[in-house]
């Protein structure tokens, strides 16, 4: 190191001397001589730097977030559904679910996963057109408008259609990008996460509240309720599961839990890729779910007498 820069660093504070003397590759016995203090006050005065600088790490690694945290509700009461895939919605269907929120008195909704469809930005090569993007944002305005007529709360968790958009501007967009355009009410409330969990006032029967799991996992099995079911014991948790278009309701493999599989309120008519080519794989069964005093309850048509729930 050439003379004058040790010469500006002498001339420094006691302690900036001995951290730049160290950072210049000298050793603690040379910098106690170049500084004329005892080597136990070299050593000193390094241990209290590294610890104040560890400590601005960990405050600075804790400080680092992803900017939300996961939604944790409670109440008895919710509308669960999921799988929308806006255009291809089955109106019916959302009536049905809106008319059955209103004879219970029900005002919480939560949108578990792929309101949207956003095939304009899929991974995978279309074979038919998709529908513009322009179309599906302005159709997912007006749903949200009429949804807005009855419930009070709207909790908007993501499936993955619902990040297509995002994945293809590769995070330049974030959610309010997406979202931002056409929901400006603060009765709305959209999250990162795939999942939320709601906390009824029901207790297990270990005596712990009875906690479901509203998610749209990744995961996906032809045998209806699988996906569910192993989650639900995962997670210790019931679980309230889309994604799937499948729809089944029973107790998880261990007992303890609950699992309630959605098809969704897509109408499976319009979703005609699906349907170009015959194949194996399980029918798609459209569905929603209720939590009534924190009991679940499924859905469908062929399922459900709407007449008396009432459709």
């Amino acid at each position: 190191m050439p003379s004058h820069h040790i010469d500006t660093i002498l001339g420094a504070g006691e302690e900036q001397s001995v951290i730049a003397l160290q950072k210049a590759g000298f050793e603690l016995k040379q910098i106690a001589k170049m500084l004329r203090i005892p080597l136990g006050q070299v050593r000193y005065i390094l241990l209290e730097h590294n610890q104040r600088i560890g400590g601005d790490i960990a405050d600075m690694l804790n400080g680092i977030t992803l900017g939300c945290e996961p939604m944790r509700l409670s109440g008895d009461n919710w509308m669960v559904t999921c799988d929308w895939h806006v255009p291809q919605t089955d109106w019916s269907l959302v009536q049905h679910m809106v008319a059955v929120a209103k004879k219970h008195g029900i005002r919480r909704m939560v949108i578990a996963g792929d309101f949207f469809d956003q095939n304009q930005f899929s991974q995978f090569a279309n074979v038919l057109p998709p529908t513009p993007w322009a179309v599906e944002r302005d159709a997912a305005h007006l749903i949200m408008d009429y949804l807005l007529g009855w419930f009070d709360e709207i909790i908007i968790t993501m499936g993955n259609h619902d990040r297509r958009l995002i994945r293809w501007a590769d995070a330049a967009l974030d959610i309010k990008d997406l979202w931002g355009e056409f929901i400006t009410s603060p009765r709305v409330h959209i999250s990162q996460y795939g999942w939320c969990t709601i906390q009824t006032s029901r207790t297990r029967d270990n005596g712990l509240p009875l906690i479901w799991r509203a998610t749209h996992p990744k995961n996906y099995s032809q045998i209806r309720g699988k996906v569910g079911n192993d989650l639900a014991d995962l997670y210790d948790a019931s679980v309230i599961s889309g994604h799937e278009h499948h729809t089944a309701l029973g107790r998880s493999k261990s007992g303890r839990h609950w699992y309630m599989s959605l098809g969704g309120l897509y109408d499976p008519a319009k979703i005609v890729y699906t349907q170009l080519d015959d194949g194996l794989s399980t029918r798609m069964s459209p569905s929603f779910g209720m939590l009534l005093d924190g009991y679940p309850y499924v859905f469908a048509n062929d399922l459900t007498d709407w007449s008396k729930w009432g459709c």
